[in-house]
């Protein structure tokens, strides 16, 4: 970990709460940032080594979880209204250079609203610490999910998520570091996966097409 990013973790949780709601904030943005940093660290450094256990119980969700999930709430926002909004214009822009049109992105929005466990797979890819934040983010505004089930699903998968990533930080002290890069090496995995299966996609539409144009 950078000497500027223990300096940013430094100063944002020294703000308490509110350090760990903007930290939270800064990962959806901060690419080197990885989505448990902020979590753990809070653990550590906000929770006394020695607390019992009601007490780690209980500032894990005032001071990390609750704080943690309207920033990455608000976090998620970010890339979601990009993609909302800018997601369109960029696909009939450039869409067509790869075969692909905005008319098939309203299919795969169709399909995915009839789909039976949307909600459950946003609120498992919250939940999960080593699904990264932004990309599912990009995905689902890009598809034009509903926002305001975006958002109960975003901030009620987020809440677990932190509290549990606060516990580990405070159960592992120092040594969070090396959890958060841990975590930061599988989210950078699976951020690639989510890649390929949306490039898949992709050439799977186009070679639709061009068989249909066959025909």
């Amino acid at each position: 970990m950078s000497l500027n990013i223990e300096n940013l973790i430094e100063t944002l949780t020294s703000l308490g709460g509110l350090g760990v709601f903007l930290g939270t904030i800064l990962e959806a943005i901060i690419a080197p940032i990885p989505s448990p940093l902020i979590p753990l660290a809070a653990g550590f450094l906000l929770i006394p080594s020695e607390a019992s256990l009601m007490e780690v119980f209980f500032k894990s969700f005032t001071l990390i979880a609750l704080w943690g999930a309207f920033g990455a709430t608000v976090g998620a926002f970010i890339p979601y209204t990009i993609a909302y909004f800018g997601g369109r214009l960029v696909i009939e822009k450039y869409g067509g250079y790869f075969g692909f049109s905005w008319e098939e992105v309203e299919k795969i929005q169709r399909k995915f609203e009839r789909m039976k466990y949307d909600e459950a797979i946003l609120f498992i890819c919250r939940l999960a610490p080593v699904v990264p934040l932004s990309p599912i983010s990009l995905l689902y505004g890009i598809i034009r999910f509903n926002t305001f089930k975006f958002t109960i699903l975003t901030f009620s998968g987020a809440l677990p998520r932190y509290f549990i990533l606060a516990i580990l930080g405070w159960y592992f002290k120092s040594a969070y570091a090396q959890l958060a890069e841990t975590f930061g090496f599988y989210e950078t995995l699976i951020t690639i996966l989510i890649a390929c299966i949306v490039l898949l996609a992709f050439i799977m539409i186009r070679r639709r097409r061009s068989k249909r144009k066959d025909c």
